[in-house]
């Protein structure tokens, strides 16, 4: 009985030990590129942007809110752009 008294109370505290080794803040940088198309035809009128590149940016914080799970709450700020500017004549009549 004292043996498995034992495992079970070291079994406890692995997991105790083991929970001690989650960080309180972990800081990130996410980054990308956005690639866009547009393409619409309506009656006579079709309008192609063709492919269009912008970028992303965001710098992440993860906050661990509880000690004995791996459950954070991440909250960051980030930066995307527009994909470029439009091409100079987006419209064109078929007649």
């Amino acid at each position: 009985m004292k043996r498995y008294a034992f495992i079970l109370l070291v079994l406890l505290s692995a997991g105790a030990v083991r929970a001690q080794r989650y960080e309180k803040n972990i800081l990130g940088v996410r980054a990308g590129v956005n690639v866009s198309t547009c393409a619409i035809s309506i009656e006579d009128v079709r309008i192609n942007t063709g492919s269009r590149a912008g970028f992303h940016f965001a710098v992440t914080d993860q906050i661990l809110l509880h000690r004995s799970l791996p459950l954070y709450l991440e909250t960051g700020i980030g930066f995307s752009s527009r994909a470029g500017p439009p091409p100079k004549s987006m419209a064109t009549s078929t007649t």
